[in-house]
């Protein structure tokens, strides 16, 4: 391990004397692999693996390194480690953003896929009802009515709670809400 190992890792120095950088990974498949491919292969190109800091945090780094050789002949390993922890948050939070997107087009789908059909057959119920009908396709009639308009309902929960939830600031007493945290 070198000095500049010691700001990715969020480690002192001296805690470092003696140390390897694979004591540092979380993964221990991520040590096999590495060992391997460098004693297969010599070298490592942009292996993804995550570390853990002296905070016990993770955080994800690219490895790249390769077997080398000193002027008396002892084998050393040289590489480099990008820490891509914060691009890998960001790409999470864009997928997510992503799915939640897709997710509101799918529900938007759906409840216009729904409304159709059921706009349909309420205008059906209506004409008929208006008409002159005996009392138990009248009784038959109204739950069809009822349980339609139970759906559109459904349906309206459905898009309200899928959309962006809007925010209304306001200034309050910080005071009074303590006290009415306490109360509770």
């Amino acid at each position: 391990i070198n000095y500049a190992i010691t700001d990715i890792l969020d480690v002192a120095v001296e805690d470092c004397i003696g140390k390897k950088l694979i004591n540092f990974l979380h993964n221990p498949l991520d040590i096999d692999f590495i060992i391997s491919s460098i004693t297969n292969e010599g070298e490592i190109e942009n292996f993804e693996s995550e570390f853990i800091t002296a905070e016990k945090e993770i955080k994800t780094c690219l490895i790249s390194a390769s077997l080398e050789f000193d002027s008396n002949g002892e084998k050393y390993l040289q590489g480099i480690i990008h820490d891509i922890t914060d691009l890998k948050k960001a790409e999470k939070a864009s997928l997510q953003a992503e799915k939640l997107a897709a997710s509101g087009r799918f529900i938007r789908t759906l409840a216009h896929g729904v409304r159709n059909p059921l706009s349909n057959i309420k205008l059906a119920v209506e004409n008929l009802l208006q008409s002159n009908i005996n009392e138990d396709d009248q009784f038959y009639l109204d739950i069809i009515n009822r349980n339609g308009q139970r759906i559109n309902d459904l349906v309206t929960e459905l898009l309200q709670s899928s959309g962006p939830s809007e925010m209304n600031f306001e200034y309050i007493s910080l005071k009074g809400l303590m006290d009415k945290v306490v109360a509770s």
